[in-house]
């Protein structure tokens, strides 16, 4: 009954900070956040591509659209957009139909927002096991050898395959993912990495959407709560005081 409690009190404190913080950054009219490299470094991987007159390649990965995934399908209309003002040709892969149907509507934003015809976009779908559509996107990356490699999803043992058949190329990559299994193997291979919340935020960071980035202080407050409430609970433990450890513990 305690951990019930605790934990739904945990829960509203969490959601009252977030609330704030996104009050907060309206009324002021922004929100100073740090700046991520791997966003920085957007410009110049797509700037590099359009020098050298070769293509830029984004997909998410052969997995379906997700939590993983979504954050990827936002970053597509910043990196299209890019791509059209610096005169480099996009060329984005997926493998799940929903996932497909996701980057293509994103992409038709971004080529209607620049008044660029949609019959330019270059999205194509390699169906198929994830095995299969990793074979498949590494075979268009030894005959299309791009220059830029953006892998922003989820993948599982198949991002190996991915990232180094891009070093091989000698493709300058980013990456993004949330997940902590694959993050070992991106952070070595890539040039950039967005790492666990890091691509979550991206979205906002791109967007400077001040209520986005007010949830994100939100959401750090919160963060320095449940390290407050850790240690608190470790040093009770410690002076042997079994109620409000009790009470204190999730």
């Amino acid at each position: 009954m305690f951990v019930n409690l605790n934990m739904l009190a945990l829960l509203i404190l969490m959601s009252v900070f977030v609330f704030i913080g996104m009050k907060r950054a309206e009324k002021r009219g922004y929100q100073e956040i740090r700046s991520l490299p791997p966003i920085d470094a957007f410009d110049e991987a797509i700037s590099r591509a359009a020098e050298m007159g070769k293509a830029v390649f984004y997909h998410c990965g052969g997995i379906i659209l997700s939590m993983y995934t979504i954050p990827g399908v936002s970053l597509l209309g910043h990196v299209a957009e890019l791509c059209i003002d610096k005169g480099a040709h996009l060329i984005v892969t997926a493998a799940d139909p929903v996932l497909f149907v996701a980057l293509e509507d994103v992409m038709r934003t971004a080529y209607i927002k620049k008044e660029v015809p949609v019959e330019n976009m270059d999205i194509r779908f390699l169906a198929g096991s994830y095995f299969s559509y990793a074979a498949a996107v590494q075979g268009l990356m030894m005959r299309e050898r791009p220059a830029t490699h953006f892998l922003m999803g989820e993948t599982d043992c198949q991002l190996i395959v991915y990232t180094e058949t891009g070093t091989r190329i000698g493709a300058f990559q980013i990456g993004g993912t949330a997940g902590t299994w694959n993050l070992p193997m991106m952070a070595v291979t890539c040039d950039y990495t967005l790492i666990g919340e890091e691509f979550l935020a991206a979205g906002a960071v791109i967007t400077n959407d001040v209520s986005h980035l007010g949830t994100l202080v939100g959401q750090d407050w919160s963060k320095t709560l449940v390290v407050i409430l850790l240690l608190l609970g470790s040093l009770l433990t410690q002076l042997e005081i079994p109620l409000i450890t009790q009470l204190l513990s999730t």
